[in-house]
């Protein structure tokens, strides 16, 4: 008697073994080349080979949507490479098998989007085009012009941060690298999202203002371990030799602050 079970079999792929490397395409939203990976791969492969549960898939243009620099590698070696069709596969899905993998990391996930046309991801990439000292916690924070602003993974994956303000986030990094002249530690996060709170919540606050107090009393600004610490420090800073009617008071914002 037939086995029932086989009945529910169906095919949903074809593997194949080949060097036929021409035939296959790079896909333009996958994530960028990593020469020093492709490098590692082709150590690993020399002594192992194409390993068979490492097939790179494609659609049905023949474009890799998972695999790139295992297919670099193969073709360096001028090994055969192993091929998964995949039918009906999308660029979105480059997004669905990478996070499986956790292969992706928030500079690969704003070149997806970025390349898909969505403007906040293209801020994100010229922000830190313009201002390479910023990492990319911090470029997420001063764009989305808020205080330990930190969008949740599954948000930032599906393209869905939002880039509130270019103008206002240039105008902080402007600010913050003036200050680095003068404070090593301007650049993180912490320090950050305590210069944003004191612009967001105190209108008496002003930036030239405390940089030109930071600079004839450098001394005074001291590393922190959290933004309300600094927002403190900051509030040292600034009233320092500050008649006591013209100093600003951020206790509300010491309260309120995450830490």
């Amino acid at each position: 008697m037939a086995n029932k079970n086989l009945s529910q079999d169906k095919q949903v792929g074809s593997i194949f073994r080949t060097t036929y490397y021409e035939k296959y395409k790079m896909n333009d939203f996958n994530r960028d080349i990593k020469e020093s990976h492709v490098k590692n791969l082709m150590s690993k492969m020399r002594e192992f080979g194409f390993l068979p549960n490492k097939a790179i898939s494609v659609n049905e243009k023949n474009e890799i949507i998972d695999g790139h620099h295992r297919f670099l590698a193969a073709k360096a070696l001028n090994i055969p490479v192993l091929v998964q069709i995949c039918k009906g596969m999308r660029d979105e899905d480059i997004l669905q098998v990478n996070q499986d993998q956790i292969n992706w990391d928030k500079h690969n996930y704003t070149g997806f989007w970025a390349k898909k046309g969505n403007e906040h991801y293209k801020a994100i990439q010229n922000f830190m085009l313009e201002f390479p000292k910023f990492k990319m916690t911090q470029t997420l924070i001063l764009l989305s012009n808020e205080p330990n602003a930190h969008p949740k993974t599954e948000v930032f994956q599906k393209g869905k941060f939002v880039a509130k303000s270019y103008t206002k986030a240039r105008e902080y990094a402007k600010v913050i690298t003036e200050i680095a002249n003068t404070f090593n530690k301007a650049y993180t996060s912490k320090f950050i999202s305590a210069l944003i709170a004191c612009d967001m919540k105190c209108k008496e606050f002003s930036f030239s203002e405390f940089i030109d107090k930071l600079q004839k009393f450098p001394d005074k600004m001291q590393p922190r371990i959290s933004t309300r610490n600094y927002v403190e420090n900051i509030q040292e800073v600034y009233n320092y030799h500050r008649p006591k009617k013209h100093q600003i008071d951020l206790s509300h914002l010491i309260k309120d602050i995450e830490k």
